[in-house]
């Protein structure tokens, strides 16, 4: 009796083996196809959807862990369901990327407009301030008012290009047209047509 049960015991360990080994194969596919998937889309979900990327990566560590620990079964059905969201993960950030992208162009075109303009109406600002200070049309005070102004629009124009330079495209536009209202304004104040 003794020597059945030990059999029996026996029998079902090597049928848990042999089903559990028939499920590594797959789980082990199963497993690289989503990771690979989710190298694939990485460098742009870091950029575009960071929080999204972070629960992927979160649920793929928890299915190596698991099978680590031999639970083949739970890999097979956690990468089926892991694989659904690096699909939402990838839409998202197709659609964030296409956004960006479209924001980006729009600004590069603001820029190029402003670049083209905003220099020679700072050269005309600075004449006009020049010779109102030697016809003394303006009160000693207020010159150097109308200096430090321009001075400002001059430092924003000198962000707008650093953002420019570091590939900062639509910050560097927003700072470009913060500089022509400021320079806008104060050439109104001069009487400057710009």
């Amino acid at each position: 009796m003794i020597r059945k049960s030990l059999w029996s015991a026996t029998f079902a360990a090597l049928v848990l083996l042999a089903g559990c080994a028939g499920q590594k194969e797959p789980a082990s596919k199963a497993l690289a196809d989503v990771e690979a998937s989710v190298a694939e889309i990485k460098a742009d979900a870091t950029q575009f959807s960071r929080k999204q990327l972070d629960a992927v990566e979160g649920k793929l560590t928890e299915l190596k862990a698991n099978f680590e620990q031999k639970k083949y079964k739970e890999v097979i059905a956690g990468t089926t369901t892991l694989q659904t969201q690096v699909a939402e993960l990838k839409s998202e950030v197709a659609t964030k990327s296409a956004e960006f992208n479209l924001a980006k162009a729009k600004a590069t075109e603001t820029w190029t407009g402003i670049a083209a303009e905003l220099p020679n109406q700072v050269t005309a600002v600075e004449k006009r301030i020049a010779q109102l200070a030697k016809s003394r049309r303006i009160k000693q005070g207020a010159a150097s008012e109308e200096s430090q102004q321009l001075d400002h629009v001059k430092n924003l124009w000198s962000d707008a290009n650093n953002l420019l330079t570091s590939n900062q495209t639509v910050d560097a536009a927003a700072k470009a047209e913060e500089a022509k209202a400021k320079l806008a304004e104060l050439a109104a104040k001069l009487k400057v047509k710009l």
